[in-house]
Parts: C-alpha cells; sequence; structure tokens
C-alpha cells in the first residue's frame, strides 16, 4: 500500500510513500528520532532509487519479495532462516549481488 506525500516542491505531485517509508515515518513519530546505530538516507540498488535504512552493526540486509520483484533481482537459493524477536524462523527466499550506491 503506498499513500501520498510532500516532496518539498508544491510545484509536483506528492510522491507515492512505500510501505517501508509509511513504517519508518511512524517509527520515527513514534521515536522523535532512529534508534542510535541506523541511518536513513537516498541510495540507489542496481540504479534504482530507494529510500535505505542502513543500520551499522547488521551482517545482512534484508528485501521483502516484492522489493525482490520491483528491483528485478536474480536470488540464487540457500538454506537460511532468519528469526525476528518473539516470530518464529521463516526462510529466507535467496540471496542476491547488488551494486548498492549510497548518495549525500
Amino acid at each position: 500500500m503506498a499513500h501520498d506525500i510532500p516532496t518539498g516542491n508544491s510545484n509536483t505531485l506528492p510522491k507515492r510513500m512505500t510501505r517501508l517509508e509509511q513504517v519508518f515515518s511512524q517509527l520515527m513519530d513514534w521515536l522523535g528520532d532512529l534508534p542510535v546505530g541506523y541511518v536513513l538516507m537516498n541510495a540507489k540498488v542496481n540504479g534504482n532509487d530507494v529510500l535505505a535504512m542502513v543500520d551499522t552493526g547488521a551482517t545482512h540486509s534484508f528485501v521483502t519479495g516484492r522489493e525482490v520483484r520491483w528491483l528485478k533481482l536474480e536470488l540464487k537459493e540457500h538454506g537460511y532462516r532468519i528469526k525476528a524477536v518473539n516470530a518464529k524462523a521463516q526462510p529466507v527466499l535467496g540471496v542476491a549481488s547488488v551494486e548498492l550506491t549510497l548518495e549525500q
């Protein structure tokens, strides 16, 4: 689900807010800021503009199946599983190599 958000330029149409952007917006409203060790920034993944949360303490980065399709990532199967706090372990759909460019 996406919602319209202002882009800061009154001469343009509103940008569509992705579900991830909605979650971060709600998190920022709730916390007032991102937790220590997290940075939210504009980036490019395989040439596609994205809003990325950089977790300086993370060993891996994850995206949803929807983002895999949108970014046209080629997945290689692995037997990995991921477990979030208070949740059952879920299989990882696959692993992809990507080109990540962080923007200033």
